[in-house]
């Protein structure tokens, strides 16, 4: 099926709507819900299943308050805190994190807003304003091409961009000299359409053939569907040749879109595999943790992907052991600090508490790109 056929029926434009507009909505919508619902579920837990504590005000640097309280496991702990109008010496109740000891909220403290209902009346409202958009430009070509204004006579040339397979139609005015910069270039529907390279022709143009501006072409017997409106910027130069309309068929579509299926289909192994091993490496961990020994680990360095620790574990009388412990993001935390960690046994490995094995940012990795290439590559095997 090639929708370029009927590019301007409403059931085109429905089906690329479907295909090009509608994931984009519905995968920033869902996005924005699952990132304001991590961040808040991360308040809400803390308000409600956070150890209380008495803390006082021990400085206010740049506006920036820093409680000093003594934490359930590691001791006395100094951390950021989001106190209004508050004074060093102030005494202030406070919740914090058990397993990040630097997480800590003053107890009158409110949970932001869930931004959720708004998050989906916006996705809606995108929805079916796009689906609208899409409707009444296909029935602006349909209008344009159907009506009775004059059609006029221009030169026009079938080329490509670097990076895409889509064609595109530029037009020059019946005087132009060769190597003018076209007057305006429109993107073509029928990614299998081609002409010419070194030659331009002539063509029958409805419409306003400038940048921005909604024009339909025909040559010969067939007519030329625009994508839409015309770019903004028409740089390709008018060939020297001129010569009769020979619109053909693109040689190198199907091998390049099935060059492009290949490298979905890798994507999909490659993203079938990264979450095996990190669905495993998850359970491996999870059940290490649950069994090791506790401890505190008190930052000494930091790494590219690690921070170096001093660890003492819990009831055992030697020094505190150098170790590494994996972290995302290492610039978060500053040498001093102390945090709940958790030895495997066998004394080989550590984990901060308050950084959990993720299995899920892997995944992402992969799987983003992968469902990107299989979006434009099923939108371009049929012609949208």
């Amino acid at each position: 099926m090639n929708l370029a056929r009927r590019w301007t029926s409403p059931s085109s434009a429905t089906v690329r709507w479907l295909l090009g507009v509608l994931p984009w909505i519905v995968a920033v919508t869902i996005a924005l819900i699952a990132w304001g619902h991590a961040s808040r579920s991360a308040d809400v837990r803390l308000m409600n299943d956070g150890p209380i504590a008495f803390g006082t005000i021990a400085s206010v640097d740049h506006d920036q308050p820093q409680v000093s309280y003594t934490h359930g496991i590691v001791g006395d702990v100094v951390a950021d805190i989001d106190a209004r109008d508050a004074h060093v010496g102030d005494e202030i109740t406070i919740v914090y994190d058990v397993r990040n000891p630097y997480h800590v909220a003053p107890r009158d403290h409110h949970p932001r807003r869930d931004l959720m209902p708004l998050i989906v009346l916006g996705g809606v409202l995108a929805i079916a304003a796009s689906f609208a958009g899409a409707q009444w430009s296909a029935r602006r070509q349909r209008m344009l091409a159907g009506d009775e204004s004059t059609a006029f006579s221009m030169l026009g040339t079938i080329h490509h961009s670097k990076l895409s397979i889509v064609p595109r139609l530029s037009l020059y005015a019946l005087d132009s000299a060769p190597g003018e910069r076209p007057v305006c270039t429109v993107r073509l529907a029928d990614i299998r359409v081609d002409g010419p390279t070194d030659a331009c022709f002539p063509v029958e143009i409805k419409g306003i053939p400038r940048p921005t501006g909604l024009v339909v072409a025909r040559a010969g017997d067939t007519v030329l569907w625009p994508r839409g409106r015309a770019l903004m910027a028409a740089r390709h130069e008018r060939p020297v040749r001129v010569t009769t309309a020979e619109i053909r068929t693109a040689r190198n579509v199907r091998q390049f879109l099935t060059w492009l299926a290949v490298c979905g289909a890798c994507g999909l192994a490659v993203t079938a595999t990264v979450t095996f091993v990190s669905a495993r490496g998850a359970r491996i961990t999870e059940k290490w943790a649950a069994d090791g020994r506790r401890a505190v680990a008190t930052i000494v360095s930091r790494n590219d992907r690690s921070v170096d620790v001093d660890v003492a574990i819990d009831g055992s009388t030697g020094p505190a052991v150098l170790m590494a412990a994996p972290v995302d993001y290492p610039d978060d935390y500053d040498p001093g600090q102390k945090y709940p960690a958790v030895v495997r046994n066998g004394g080989d490995r550590v984990r901060l508490l308050a950084e959990p094995y993720d299995a899920v940012e892997p995944i992402l990795w992969a799987a983003i790109p992968t469902a990107v290439l299989l979006w434009w590559a099923a939108r371009r095997f049929i012609g949208a």
